[in-house]
């Protein structure tokens, strides 16, 4: 694949730095248990609802890093109202993250009408949680659980610029909250995709086509035993 360049990643042990001690404390917040009337529909709130109207399982969750109040208005007004169970978590007296689960029927219904029927479904979203490019399911659960082969690539962004759409991108709001919550706290943005395997219909993917417009460093985590994409990886 002339898109993806092997890459060795340095394993020298750097300099030892003891962490500071933190104080966490966790705070459940009680839901408003009126039926939602606003149904905001941006790339960030996609990023959030999408996987629980397409799954809401107990199980489910999904928990965001909070670095400014403006960030925690916005998903206090557009998020929190959908979901039965939030929680709140703080580092020093200070919100460190949000976690919701269980999300409300009402929502769940309106959401599914919104974005799936009436196809407001951004390509990205749709790209990292129904991508086609994935390995089967029983091929997924047949996998050795803790055996790991993996190879780190770094994407070439001349080679993908070719498939990628000219039309500019006008919703920043997902990448905005990566770049501020963790691009720049932790030097690197790890996302998880779920079940996609490495193959030549991965370099058609919105998902790169989005974060290649922002980044120009993209390093996939592959497992070599079965081409399963492990991590997605934007520096």
């Amino acid at each position: 694949m002339d898109w993806l360049k092997p890459i060795v990643k340095d394993n020298s042990i750097k300099e030892f730095r003891p962490e500071k001690e933190e104080i966490y404390r966790i705070e459940k917040i009680e839901c408003n248990n009126s039926t939602p009337f606003q149904f905001d529909t941006s790339l960030l709130s996609q990023w959030i609802v999408v996987p629980f109207v397409l799954n809401n399982s107990s199980e489910r969750s999904f928990e965001l890093i909070i670095s400014s109040s403006e960030d925690y208005k916005y998903f206090k007004q557009h998020v929190s109202i959908h979901f039965n169970q939030i929680t709140i978590i703080y580092k020093n007296n200070v919100v460190d993250s949000i976690r919701y689960s269980d999300m409300k029927s009402a929502s769940i219904k309106h959401y599914n009408r919104l974005i799936f029927e009436e196809q407001k479904l951004h390509p990205m979203i749709k790209d990292f949680y129904q991508t086609s490019h994935k390995v089967k399911t029983e091929e997924h659960f047949k996998m050795a659980p803790f055996k790991f082969n993996i190879k780190i690539f770094e994407i070439d962004p001349t080679v993908i610029e070719q498939y990628m759409s000219k039309i500019e991108i006008e919703d920043h709001s997902l990448w905005n909250y990566l770049y501020n919550n963790y691009l720049l706290e932790n030097g690197e943005i790890n996302l998880t995709p779920i079940n996609w395997k490495l193959e030549t219909g991965v370099k058609y993917s919105a998902t790169l086509h989005y974060f290649l417009r922002f980044s120009r460093r993209i390093h996939l985590y592959v497992n070599m035993d079965n081409s399963e994409i492990r991590g997605l990886v934007i520096l």
